[in-house]
This record gives C-alpha cells, sequence and structure tokens, in this order.
C-alpha cells in the first residue's frame, strides 16, 4: 500500500504541474511565436535557457525532486487520510517537517504573488516569462516522474 500511496502522491503533484504548464504553454506560444518579435525571441531563448538550469535542474532535479520522492515514500499507507492528501504531503505543505513545511508553504505563496505580477505583463513579455516557466516546469516534471520510476524499480529488487 505505502507503494501505491508514493505513486498516487507523486501523480497527484504531477497532474497539478501538468495542468499549469498546459496554461502557460499556451500564453508563452501566444507571446513568443504568434507575435514574433526579434528582440523578445532572443530574450525568451536566454530566459528559457536559464530557467532549464536554474529552476529546472538545480531547483527541480536535484533540490525538490528528491526531497519529494523522500516524503512519498515516507507515506503511511495505513493512514487513510494521509493517503488521500498524498500530493500535498509531496509538495511539503502538510504533515512533513516543519521546516519543511515552512519553506513550502512560502514558495506557493511566492509563486502565487509572481504568478499575480506577470499576468500584469503585456504580451509578448508575458510570454517570454512564461516560456522560462514552462522550461523550468516541463523539466521539473520529467525528473519527477524519472525520479519515481527509479525508486520504484530499485523497491521493486
Amino acid at each position: 500500500m505505502s507503494r501505491g500511496a508514493a505513486v498516487w502522491g507523486v501523480l497527484g503533484l504531477v497532474v497539478m504541474l501538468l495542468e499549469a504548464l498546459a496554461r502557460l504553454t499556451r500564453l508563452a506560444w501566444e507571446g513568443v511565436v504568434v507575435q514574433f518579435a526579434p528582440l523578445p525571441f532572443a530574450v525568451a531563448v536566454v530566459w528559457c535557457v536559464l530557467n532549464a538550469y536554474a529552476e529546472g535542474y538545480r531547483g527541480f532535479q536535484r533540490r525538490f525532486v528528491p526531497q519529494a520522492l523522500d516524503r512519498a515514500f515516507s507515506i503511511d499507507g495505513r493512514s487513510k487520510l494521509e493517503v488521500v492528501l498524498a500530493p500535498l504531503k509531496v509538495l511539503g505543505v502538510w504533515r512533513t517537517d516543519p521546516k519543511v513545511m515552512r519553506r513550502a508553504w512560502v514558495m506557493v505563496v511566492g509563486i502565487t504573488l509572481l504568478v499575480m505580477a506577470v499576468k500584469q505583463l503585456p504580451q509578448p513579455w508575458r510570454g517570454v516569462v512564461d516560456a522560462g516557466v514552462v522550461v523550468g516546469l516541463g523539466w521539473g516534471t520529467v525528473a519527477m516522474l524519472v525520479g519515481l520510476v527509479v525508486r520504484l524499480r530499485r523497491a521493486a529488487q
């Protein structure tokens, strides 16, 4: 049951990330490709490279994903509430170390405020920002799924 709870927790979080990716990809495409202009396009390319490294590799793959997978595989499969809310535990906003929970809530609030600010930007600049976020979130989503498969294979051996 614990492996199933871990899978549910990770996949629940992945669904949240995919929903954000779907929304942001459309906006990024509209701003960077549909309304093509050389300067915003060049800025988008640089921004995407920076986000691939900073958000995707360093933020997600190196930091968040290993910790999230540790939380996923620590879910008590006997607790129905913990299983149902497993994606929130994997995210770090519920039933985890207080320091981790504080950091996760600061990130949730901070990201929410940044989203509100970016929504105020006109296209194509909103698309430029969203393009970088799509790259980082996409990298993080893939890293999360690959990490889950690796952990499940290790557990099966």
